[in-house]
């Protein structure tokens, strides 16, 4: 309960620290989408998803997305605006 309570709150600053610098921030839902779109698949496709903000060393708010898709883990940062800043996916051996 915690963490979702500390997760809602991150998602809260990420969206405050976007509007206030006039941009706009999208959902985890829609990081969600993205992240599984670039793997070659749909959210629905994508196995234990699990999504949570974290803050970048300059105090940028990020999404940080986790999910396997057909065996392979996929690793994802994805900024506020919907940017994709990272990727990490390693084939299973």
């Amino acid at each position: 309960m915690k963490k979702r309570i500390l997760s809602l709150l991150l998602v809260l600053v990420l969206v405050l620290s976007l509007t206030a610098c006039g941009g706009k921030a999208i959902s985890a839902q829609k990081a969600q989408q993205i992240a599984a779109k670039d793997a070659g698949a749909k959210v629905a496709d994508a196995e234990g998803m699990h999504t949570h903000v974290e803050t970048a060393a300059d105090g940028t708010p990020y999404f940080n997305i986790h999910f396997s898709v057909d065996g392979t883990p996929y690793n994802y940062q994805i900024s506020a605006s919907g940017e994709i800043l990272s990727v990490s996916n390693e084939a299973a051996h």
